[in-house]
């Protein structure tokens, strides 16, 4: 399919660039709660790893809540579950070797406190590894377990985030971090990622964690890295990363597929700028204002890091939070 086949407002219409209050961060983490969409740490280049979250109902106006009592980190992952948020791993203290982190925290009330569930989990530190909820269990995948560890390809489960069970030592999908994991279905699907050497451009897929198939060899995206995934009215979206490596370039296309094995090209540069290590999330429901008693569904890309050859520079260097909507009728056209 011609990428001229896609109607042409599918994301480029209702576009708004918003300029945070959160400082500009790449591997940072972001959940959506009780109609609230958080910002939780980071990685900011003045201020190093982060522990600050912010919270907003529309993207545009933004509060901090307090420090949070995990460390500062970056490259950690957060996950919703039972109206419950989870802080999973991640790195931080990076004035000398980097920092590893095994530990889980969990806030029952939208991150204004926090309790410590897990100081040491069964599995190591890691950092860019991937996690999801599957049949009310986390799923964590692979990611960078520190210089004597290197990139893994272990798979975990676990029902309350403190007590883990192992159902891979080694998947067949093979090391790396920096890759997408995400719920689609009744599967979890890992996208792309990258070994220390390679960039992956592959699509693997569980129903349980421990029997993986790989669904996808070689998608027509370019392989990639640092970019995000999402799932939305039956379709897996995919934004940005670095494509082509260590050397590789930002980027800003967007791709979809509706079982991960064929994909669709969106568009080849979203009105976003080129980025990776961002976030993107889904709101459902969210008001078009304070006083506006309608709602729609958007898509919010945020965050993140341009790669420009070998020089890097924060594409959010002005704090933008781009937002564009996925609340009209092509979203869901086939």
């Amino acid at each position: 399919m011609q990428q001229n086949s896609f109607p042409k407002k599918l994301f480029a219409m209702n576009i708004s660039g918003i300029k945070a209050p959160w400082s500009s961060r790449h591997s940072l983490c972001s959940v959506v709660i009780q109609n609230k969409i958080l910002i939780l740490g980071g990685f900011d280049l003045k201020n190093g790893s982060l522990n600050d979250i912010w919270t907003s109902s529309d993207g545009k106006i933004w509060k901090e809540l307090s420090s949070a009592p995990w460390s500062s980190r970056d490259g950690h992952k957060t996950t919703v579950k039972e109206e419950s948020i989870y802080v999973i791993g991640g790195a931080g203290q990076y004035q000398e070797d980097m920092q590893v982190l095994n530990d889980v925290w969990r806030s029952d009330n939208a991150g204004e406190t926090w309790t410590l569930v897990s100081q040491d989990c069964q599995w190591c530190g890691r950092w860019q590894h991937g996690v999801t909820c599957l049949k009310e269990c986390f799923m964590l995948v692979g990611g960078w377990g520190c210089a004597e560890k290197g990139y893994l390809s272990d798979v975990w489960s676990s029902r309350d985030g403190k007590e883990w069970k192992l159902l891979s030592v080694n998947a067949p999908f093979g090391p790396r971090a920096l890759h997408a994991l995400i719920t689609h279905g009744n599967a979890m699907y890992l996208i792309g990622g990258f070994n220390g050497e390679t960039c992956m451009g592959d699509v693997w897929a569980s129903t349980n964690g421990k029997r993986w198939s790989r669904i996808c060899h070689n998608a027509p995206w370019l392989p990639r890295h640092g970019h995000s995934a999402i799932s939305y009215n039956g379709w897996i979206y995919l934004f940005g990363g670095v494509g082509g490596g260590l050397g590789g370039k930002s980027l800003n296309d967007v791709w979809r597929s509706h079982d991960g094995a064929l994909w669709e090209l969106v568009c080849v540069e979203a009105p976003w700028p080129p980025r990776n290590n961002h976030v993107s999330i889904v709101v459902q429901n969210l008001k078009e204002s304070s006083t506006s008693t309608s709602s729609s569904t958007q898509v919010f890309i945020m965050g993140g890091l341009d790669r420009d050859d070998d020089n890097e520079s924060f594409d959010n260097q002005e704090n933008e939070t781009e937002v564009f909507s996925s609340s009209s009728s092509p979203m869901s056209s086939s």
